[in-house]
């Protein structure tokens, strides 16, 4: 009897120790990951994605059926219970013949096989308040919105088309010629469509703006309001998402470098990026050999959303990588620790800046806007998606230009600061 106590105290014993131990692994793993996941904040190196991943957006589907599965032309779907165009089927890339939907009939031994096919729209359609009851007589025929064209070789399949929107749903009606208590049915929808939509920052916003160069880290600029405009006939409403993107390159990838070449050996600048003298260089160099990194974070789009986005050096040094260069062609290394050297905006005035980035060319002290920075805007939902694109520009001093040279403006969708 001592014996079995003493043996059950030890067995006691080493489960309280394990207990103990597996606690202390719990919390220590607990205080890993959120130290791992900036305390719980930042799961990006659970999921694979990078901390500064943008939003990824699935492309909209012209034709969907009730699941969210695409429809396109060419193939044959059975009749779903319910569809939703997004588009006009003459305005779909992947459904411009429209949809061929088909029904089956059982048994397969039936000898009357014969479908055929209607419309209609759904029920109190036309009642008060509705877009049906507020439209022109000669705008309710359900053949202005929707098409059903039966195979003419077999009547179980028929060929659906929208042909323009339509603020009411609409039902397609499959029904045995022989059996008229047999039938499918497959509720229509027309989604809501994203038309446009803008931008600005604080109220700052629109093309061919001039906003001067700020050393306020905060005097223009902001949080980014975003105004959608929304088609205003569909049956199916729509929600969406924006992604900021900020890039110091242009659509092409080539590298906004606001330079100027001041003699044959000199350039300076503005850039997004990091100068680096050529790998394995020697005592000299050009500039043409040097790289250029990006600077600009990957995150742009959750720096954008929670920091805003402001016109100013300060900020664009401290959130985006803005960097001043001075590259000297043959020169010393010594001399070329100075290609990134951020303190040397601390020593520049903004008027100074502006004028000495301004592309000198042909030797006649022309002057145009210098692209610096890219902002693309894409607004996207289940049914629509939209991508806009803003240049920054960087513009000199347009008084100080030679008699009848003109100032190359931007185009549209254009910000000068």
């Amino acid at each position: 009897m001592h014996k079995g106590r003493s043996g059950h105290g030890v067995l006691k014993g080493i489960a309280i120790f394990l207990a103990i131990v597996i606690m202390l692994g719990i919390i220590g793993g607990a205080v890993w990951i959120g130290l791992e996941s900036n305390w719980y904040r930042d799961w990006s190196k659970f999921t694979g994605r990078g901390p500064n991943a943008e939003e990824e957006f699935a492309p909209p589907k012209d034709v969907t059926d009730g699941e969210g599965n695409e429809l396109t032309s060419g193939s044959v779907y059975h009749l779903p219970s319910s569809m939703v165009f997004a588009r006009e089927s003459a305005q779909s890339e992947t459904a411009n013949a429209g949809i061929m939907v088909a029904v089956q009939i059982t048994p397969e031994t039936a000898t009357d096989k014969r479908i055929s096919w209607s419309l209609t729209w759904e029920a109190n359609a036309f009642g008060t308040g509705s877009w049906l009851s507020g439209l022109p007589e000669e705008s309710k025929p359900m053949s202005n919105y929707l098409s059903i064209e039966p195979n003419e070789n077999d009547s179980t399949r028929a060929q659906v088309k929208c042909l323009a929107p339509f603020g009411n749903k609409l039902i397609i009606k499959a029904q045995s010629v022989s059996n008229p208590d047999v039938f499918d049915e497959c509720t229509v929808n027309y989604a809501q469509r994203l038309e446009n939509f803008s931008v600005s920052f604080d109220g700052f916003s629109g093309a061919g703006v001039n906003v001067a160069l700020s050393s306020d880290a905060e005097a223009v600029g902001g949080i980014p309001k975003l105004e959608l405009q929304k088609s205003s006939v569909y049956t199916l409403a729509d929600e969406y998402n924006v992604n900021y993107s900020l890039s110091g390159r242009d659509s092409e990838g080539n590298l906004y470098v606001t330079c100027k070449k001041e003699n044959e050996t000199t350039h300076s600048g503005l850039v997004f990026a990091e100068t680096k003298k050529p790998e394995n260089a020697g005592s000299s160099f050009t500039f043409e050999e040097c790289t250029q990194e990006d600077t600009v974070p990957q995150d742009t789009n959750s720096i954008i959303k929670t920091k805003g986005l402001y016109f100013s050096l300060p900020w664009l040094m401290e959130n985006m990588g803005l960097h001043y260069y001075f590259v000297q062609d043959h020169v010393t290394l010594p001399a070329v620790s100075s290609v990134d050297d951020r303190t040397h905006l601390n020593g520049v005035s903004v008027s100074d800046l502006t004028e000495r980035f301004n592309e000198n060319y042909n030797g006649a002290g022309m002057t145009r806007p210098q692209p610096l920075l890219r902002l693309t805007v894409t607004v996207s939902g289940t049914y629509s998606q939209k991508v806009m694109e803003y240049t920054y520009f960087m513009i000199g001093y347009a008084e100080v230009k030679p008699q009848g040279v003109q100032i190359v403006m931007p185009s549209d969708k254009v910000i000068i600061f």
